[in-house]
């Protein structure tokens, strides 16, 4: 990977720390009037953010690597086949990174609702793991698709090619 993916995937990694103390302080409420649910709302609200800037910047990205191949297939740098395998790398990050965005805003759009008593805090629980494990992934995903997109421009650039 290079420098901008490997930034990318890195601050990927620390916004998914930040997911995981979200979850860890919420398991650690003793209840909806505990005192230490401010600290967890804020934590939530920095998880999400985190989430949200690193998923959209890598998603960004993508698109931008995509459009980059587009061009050199059409100046004849690259195979036209370069383009399948380019969407075929970058669809899976794609679809990983709106699910994990899609369940990090519901996962904290419902602590409202946990708080108030008008969700049961098992759903909001079940919530967190599922965004916490599509954050994965689409990391996961982000990793293999911003590696090969960029791997497809190098051998574009490689002399002989």
């Amino acid at each position: 990977m290079d420098r901008m993916s490997r930034t990318l995937w890195a601050i990927g990694w620390l916004g998914s720390l930040v997911v995981v103390a979200a979850v860890v302080t919420g398991f650690q409420l003793a209840g909806t009037t505990d005192p230490a649910v401010p600290r967890h709302v804020l934590i939530a609200l920095a998880a999400t953010l985190a989430a949200s800037f690193c998923h959209l910047w890598a998603g960004v990205y993508l698109w931008g690597l995509g459009r980059a191949i587009a061009r050199t297939v059409a100046e004849g740098g690259l195979p036209a086949a370069a383009l399948a395998e380019a969407r075929a790398l970058r669809t899976p990050a794609l679809l990983w990174i709106g699910l994990a965005l899609l369940l990090t805003f519901v996962l904290f759009g419902l602590g409202g609702p946990t708080v108030s008593g008008a969700l049961a805090p098992p759903i909001h629980q079940a919530l967190a793991w599922g965004a916490l494990a599509a954050q994965a992934m689409a990391l996961l995903g982000e990793r293999k698709s911003l590696g090969g997109m960029e791997g497809l421009l190098r051998g574009a650039a490689e002399p002989g090619s």
